[in-house]
């Protein structure tokens, strides 16, 4: 995200140094989950229903194929204790720390098995149910208004432009931040943003300007 912001203030030899890190990172990433994949394929009766090409596929599109199929029969929703549960902690209300807790007492209740991955957007439905809907849009509509607003980013918006980047990467499994210690360490990284930018008081020290070049199409 950083380098896409100072790609035009960037050596040329340091961009390339990034990209190499970057790809080797990735390639880790895909082994490691290759990895994962073939030992749950060779552990399961998958391998004597589909093929491995066709298992991929389904572990992949898992959390899409059990949000149509389980999450939309939803016998109860977890008001809040799902992907909210540090917000209601801090609030004072009653939920859960540790998520096995909040598997066993919604699961029976749910009516479908709270340990699979239903995509972010199937987590936060099952604490807002339908009204999901008009919480992305607004959602969407706060930070494309925050993030972005005469070619000036604040650090505090590019680290939300971050962590909105982290949930659509990651968001095809679950959302991300719904433990409790995840929900904590987002919460520790917005206070310490604002620890940096309200600690002095400088003027304009929190921007980060970018150049017009990189918005022009």
């Amino acid at each position: 995200m950083l380098v896409l912001i100072y790609k035009n203030n960037l050596d040329h030899l340091l961009i390339k140094r990034l990209k190499a890190v970057a790809i080797g990172i990735f390639s880790i990433f895909i082994l490691l989950f290759s990895i994962m994949t073939f030992a749950r394929y060779s552990m399961s009766e998958g391998a004597q229903t589909v093929s491995m090409l066709g298992w991929i596929s389904l572990y992949a599109g898992e959390g899409t194929l059990n949000f149509n199929q389980n999450m939309w029969h939803t016998q109860a929703f977890t008001e809040g204790d799902n992907c909210f549960a540090f917000i209601k902690y801090i609030l004072g209300m009653d939920t859960f720390t540790d998520f096995l807790e909040r598997r066993d007492y919604w699961g029976p209740k749910m009516g479908i098995s709270p340990s699979r991955f239903y995509t972010f957007i199937g987590d936060i439905y099952s604490d807002l149910g339908y009204f999901i809907i008009p919480f992305l849009l607004t959602l969407s509509s706060i930070l494309k208004k925050a993030i972005y607003k005469k070619h000036v980013i604040a650090s505090n918006k590019l680290y939300i432009l971050y962590v909105w980047g982290m949930l659509c990467v990651t968001g095809f499994t679950c959302f991300t931040y719904k433990t409790f210690s995840n929900s904590l360490d987002l919460f520790t990284g917005f206070l310490i943003i604002w620890l940096i930018n309200s600690s002095i008081g400088l003027k304009n020290k929190n921007d980060i300007f970018i150049t017009p070049q990189y918005f022009i199409k």
